[in-house]
């Protein structure tokens, strides 16, 4: 089937092969850029966590400096170590958000130049800590009043709003990145969805087209159905007829089985009273192992039929793990009965064998079936192994 393009015929496999192909790359192409800006968000958002992180290490830096001054300066008036629990406990905890700032290559240089500042805003503090713990409270105040610290703690304060003023132009950068992708992504989708929409109406003028080319071939496939459907209906005939014949070909297979099977009961329950008879004529007292092997050969051929009848009814086999030596050795002296004494019957086990999941009547059955046909194979008496 062709379509007509521009005054020009194309196959329409072809036709539609390019405008899906076409779609599936608009597709392809949108569904990058997505992935691109999902990436770009997430760069920006840890570039945003990050900053205000770091924000967040020079701001509570500049607050526990604040807090551990005015700690000092509460002591220094009052002379109550309870003002000194903001100081001492300021100095780890600085020391702890400058390693943060410190493993970072973008704010190391910060950290060391405040570690130095705080080093000495906080030798300062310690010493006219230790002067008013020695009585010198006048000498304490005076270097306090005389402002002898003032500009270190300006420099510490200079620098960390220095460095959130940074972090903040960082963080607004990265904003107006993520603004300007975010509108790159929406142009990319808008105009993706514009040209699949036009490839949409083209693909629904060629469709179009395509129709009215193939009513013109309806009534020819209306007749080539037609016949499908009258070849399917003799070939269905023809298969009906084999199945038929299946049927009754496994109906003769079974019918051929369980004869054979009657026979071998029918012929371990002779031999056992033909044996039995011998022994009652010679007024020997031990027929009645004999009997027992004709009744063990009735209960066999009535198990025959149960299994049988258990077929008609198609009720499942009752399989189980069994050891097929034992069930071999448990068969021995049956197996000598049923044989006459005409059949030596050597049992060899074999080593090592594995257990198997069989129905154990059938396994036994199997193995009377084979061994009452090596009778009939020796009708001058041999030995059974």
């Amino acid at each position: 089937m062709t379509v007509t393009l521009l005054g020009r015929r194309f196959p329409a496999a072809v036709a539609y092969a390019v405008a899906l192909g076409a779609v599936l790359i608009l597709l392809v192409i949108t569904v990058v850029a997505a992935l691109v800006q999902t990436e770009t968000a997430s760069a920006v958002h840890q570039q945003v966590r990050t900053s205000i992180e770091r924000r967040s290490h020079y701001r509570l830096v500049l607050q526990l400096m604040t807090d551990a001054e005015t700690g000092q300066r509460g002591y220094l008036l009052t002379g109550n170590d309870a003002y000194l629990e903001p100081y001492r406990a300021a100095e780890p905890r600085i020391a702890l958000e400058l390693d943060q700032l410190r493993a970072e290559p973008q704010t190391t240089a910060d950290a060391n130049r405040l570690r130095e500042l705080i080093s000495s805003k906080f030798a300062e503090l310690q010493h006219t800590i230790d002067l008013r713990a020695q009585g010198q409270q006048s000498a304490a105040l005076a270097i306090v009043r005389a402002n002898s610290g003032k500009q270190v703690m300006d420099d510490i304060r200079d620098l960390s709003e220095g460095a959130q003023a940074r972090e903040t132009k960082v963080l607004n950068d990265a904003l107006a990145a993520a603004d300007r992708a975010s509108a790159t992504l929406r142009f990319v989708i808008l105009f993706a969805c514009l040209l699949i929409i036009g490839i949409g109406a083209l693909l629904v003028f060629l469709v179009r087209r395509a129709v009215d080319e193939l009513r013109e071939s309806r009534d020819a496939a209306r007749v080539a159905h037609q016949r499908f459907v009258e070849q399917v209906a003799q070939r269905e005939q023809a298969e009906e007829k084999v199945r038929q014949m299946q049927k009754l070909e496994a109906v003769g297979q079974l019918t051929g089985g369980v004869a054979h099977d009657f026979n071998n009961m029918l012929a371990v329950i002779i031999s056992a009273l033909q044996l039995a008879k011998r022994r009652i004529e010679r007024d020997q007292t031990d027929a009645g192992t004999f009997v027992d092997a004709a009744i063990d050969g009735a209960r066999r051929a009535a198990q025959l039929t149960s299994r049988l009848l258990a077929f008609a009814r198609r009720t499942p086999l009752n399989p189980s793990v069994i050891d097929a030596n034992r069930v071999l050795s448990d068969m021995t002296e049956l197996l000598r009965r049923t044989l006459g004494e005409q059949i030596e019957v050597e049992t060899v086990l074999g080593g090592g064998v594995w257990r198997v999941n069989v129905d154990r009547h059938e396994l036994e059955q199997a193995i009377l079936n084979i061994s009452v046909n090596a009778r009939d194979a020796m009708p001058d008496g041999g030995k059974l192994t």
